[in-house]
């Protein structure tokens, strides 16, 4: 399940704490994850910037409730206020920032530092989701600008930036072996340090989607090599003949199109360098948590 937006957060966790008692961080993760129904990778999910996802998001619907003192301001505690109990009496259908307008305190929050230029309090945001808003832009442009890069490389060039990406992957020292008449095979890379064992691999600077018949092709090739694994790259993307030849086919074949190659290479930093790095703090509520300690 996807993780709740921290609005979606705040009536459930109203509700957890309407006995009265004082709670941890440990314990409110624990009853929101089950109330719903987050699994593992879930909670291990991250914000762009650094920081577990989850955590910060609860740490927003606290804020907020801490604001229109529907919460106790308490340091890394959650005690629900007089106030919160006296919204639970009503039996709301939904706690977000519409509904924390109708109290004084929440609309008292400074908006703007500019009178003629402040915003609605449902357009307001917090410093750390502008950083997250703008690291999403500045990679959704790099995606596509690298993309475009790539598509105008030489074939050459790219057949060994492939090479390059798979040993950033962690395989053996790769061999470019592309050449006219090469049965479809660019390069070779051992699966392990002792070469036991070789993954071929195709490399294909495409503006049109790769097609089954260049699929059996390399799949062919990789029988002439007595090998059973191979991988296709492509600047473009595979048609559902080519995938449907490799879901049927005895050869082991990982396809891999435009936007997943262009993944591979952000993450293991083929071909893009870190420009400049935002590193920003917050308080560690669980260090001050000494109940959970």
């Amino acid at each position: 399940m996807a993780l709740p937006a921290f609005e979606d957060i705040m009536l459930p966790l109203l509700e957890f704490l309407s006995d009265g008692k004082e709670k941890n961080y440990s314990e409110v993760i624990s009853h929101l994850s089950k109330h719903f129904n987050l699994n593992s990778e879930d909670l291990e999910l991250e914000k762009p910037s650094g920081g577990n996802l989850f955590y910060n998001r609860i740490g927003w619907a606290k804020r907020y409730l801490t604001q229109a003192v529907i919460l106790n301001n308490q340091s890394g505690k959650f005690k629900i206020s007089n106030r919160g109990l006296d919204v639970l009496k009503k039996n709301p259908s939904k706690i977000d920032r519409k509904f924390l307008r109708k109290f004084k305190e929440f609309n008292d929050r400074p908006i703007s530092s500019s009178k003629k230029d402040q915003l609605s309090n449902d357009d307001v945001k917090f410093p750390d989701e502008l950083i997250e808003e703008g690291l999403s832009q500045i990679n959704i442009v790099l995606r596509d600008d690298l993309l475009k890069k790539v598509k105008t490389i030489e074939p050459i060039f790219f057949e060994h930036l492939i090479i390059d990406l798979m040993e950033k992957l962690g395989y053996g020292k790769g061999i470019h072996v592309g050449k006219p008449g090469d049965g479809g095979i660019d390069g070779e890379i051992p699966q392990d340090a002792l070469g036991l064992e070789t993954i071929f691999l195709q490399a294909k600077r495409y503006s049109s989607n790769v097609s089954a018949k260049q699929v059996r092709e390399f799949s062919g090739a990789l029988s002439g090599k007595k090998s059973s694994k191979g991988v296709f790259i492509t600047t473009s993307d595979f048609t559902q003949g080519s995938r449907d030849h490799v879901a049927d086919s005895l050869t082991k074949i990982i396809l891999i199109n435009g936007k997943e190659l262009i993944e591979y290479m952000i993450k293991n930093n083929v071909g893009v360098k870190t420009k400049k790095s935002i590193q920003t703090k917050e308080i560690d509520e669980e260090y001050f948590d000494f109940d959970s300690k």
